[in-house]
């Protein structure tokens, strides 16, 4: 039998040539940063042209074993790779809002993947629902959706993350 007739498929992903299963186990690592909850955040000040604070937006950042800095680009495409994508931006989503928690009186900017809404167990309500555990004001949290990501549906992105207050108690 020939090498390159051999292919072997992973939960929800596509059929891939066997020489890809080297690349599939190196980046198991990925795993252990979204069960661990391996993300940090910087709490980086925005700034009007008066040099007030208007905001802050949450830095998602990373390390590997070693304790050396792992580029966020890195760790997504990693999670991309593993089909892991939305369990790491949800990850991150919820340590974004722990972390607001100790931020008052100015809102805060927290990263999202739009496409995270076509997976319920990984959408926004998990997030909404922690930020009223902590006591977060809703009109505080800010969802800002990614650069890297574009977005296919704006309609359905609209329905599903254009949160009123209102709308946050039918979450619920």
């Amino acid at each position: 039998m020939e090498v390159t007739s051999i292919f072997f498929k992973t939960y929800r992903n596509k059929w891939n040539p066997i020489n890809k299963v080297v690349e599939l186990l190196e980046l198991k690592w990925i795993d252990q940063v979204i069960l661990q909850n391996s993300v940090d955040f910087h709490i980086q000040p925005i700034v009007t042209k008066n040099k007030e604070v208007f905001a802050y937006e949450m830095l998602a950042r990373f390390r590997d074993d070693n304790g050396n800095s792992v580029s966020p680009m890195e760790v997504f495409s990693a999670a991309k790779k593993q089909n892991r994508t939305y369990a790491l931006d949800h990850v991150c989503r919820m340590n974004a809002v722990r972390k607001a928690a100790s931020i008052s009186h100015r809102k805060v900017f927290i990263n999202f993947l739009p496409t995270s809404i076509y997976s319920p167990e990984h959408c926004l309500r998990t997030t909404v629902h922690l930020a009223n555990q902590l006591g977060i004001p809703f009109s505080q949290l800010v969802f800002e959706v990614v650069e890297t990501e574009s977005v296919n549906d704006i309609e359905h992105l609209k329905k599903y993350y254009c949160i009123t207050e209102k709308k946050v108690g039918n979450m619920l």
